[in-house]
């Protein structure tokens, strides 16, 4: 199963070198420029970067 890491740019809950680590178990790796609760603080945008990955993550279908 794919997985993803959305890392917060501003974010004072976790430190860049913890958010770093974590990253490291995920497949692919998205920033947002928020803090550390983006689906209060920029709940649009959030969900934006979900949906295209999402979006990336589905199968190709078969001919």
């Amino acid at each position: 199963m794919p997985s993803s890491y959305v890392g917060c740019a501003r974010d004072q809950a976790l430190e860049p070198c913890r958010q770093r680590e974590l990253a490291t178990r995920a497949d692919s790796v998205h920033r947002l420029p928020s803090g550390h609760s983006p689906f209060l603080s920029m709940p649009r945008q959030l969900a934006a970067l979900l949906g295209r990955i999402a979006t990336s993550a589905l199968p190709t279908p078969r001919r």
